[in-house]
């Protein structure tokens, strides 16, 4: 009975706040996959053989990226707290 009254707050919620809620996970989800792309390509051995110089501005990329995507979740995540 709980599960399912549960449930049913957790989908009336999710109707109600759809306009905030899924462009935020939207939103996140690309910020992480931009992170994810400089980690690969930071790690990868084709790119430190034939560009040494390049690895280090990647490093620096991925933290300011880093940087970026956390300060934007923990706004974001103020906004939707506050509606």
């Amino acid at each position: 009975m709980k599960l399912r009254l549960l449930w049913h707050i957790m989908r009336r919620q999710f109707i109600t706040q759809r306009l905030v809620i899924i462009p935020f996970i939207l939103a996140v989800s690309v910020l992480f996959m931009i992170e994810y792309t400089l980690v690969s390509i930071g790690l990868n051995s084709y790119i430190k053989q034939k560009n040494d110089f390049l690895v280090p501005f990647i490093i620096i990329a991925n933290f300011f990226m880093a940087l970026l995507t956390f300060i934007f979740i923990f706004y974001a995540n103020h906004f939707m707290m506050s509606q």
